[in-house]
């Protein structure tokens, strides 16, 4: 699976301030390359743990939400291996979806598309 990946950096800011949404700008790109899943997963936590509602208003072209954060972890999260974590991320943005375990190769793939899904819309 291809997923893509988001970085935040230090998440050490103000809701919605000037340094936040540097930082939310910066999610997308640099950990794609380096595959630091644990790290962007822990960046992702920390500007939730700012800003539950976080919504990046700094461009005009890219839209960026607190549920983008959540599909960031599921993803990072799903490529660790971890697949109840993201399957816990993925329920935070999609409550009705239907797995409920991922034990089975099934379960497991339907995480998968489900993740790609919520990503395109």
């Amino acid at each position: 699976f291809v997923l893509r990946n988001l970085q935040l950096r230090d998440a050490h800011a103000p809701r919605h301030s000037a340094a936040l949404q540097i930082l939310g700008s910066r999610l997308f790109g640099a950990l794609n390359a380096k595959k630091d899943y644990a790290y962007s997963s822990i960046k992702a936590s920390d500007a939730l743990a700012i800003d539950t509602f976080w919504v990046f208003t700094k461009s005009n072209t890219l839209s960026l939400t607190h549920v983008d954060l959540h599909i960031l972890k599921a993803e990072n999260f799903f490529l660790l291996g971890l697949f109840q974590q993201s399957l816990n991320e993925v329920k935070i943005v999609n409550a009705a979806f239907p797995v409920v375990s991922v034990n089975s190769d099934w379960e497991k793939s339907e995480l998968a598309k489900e993740i790609q899904r919520l990503k395109s819309l």
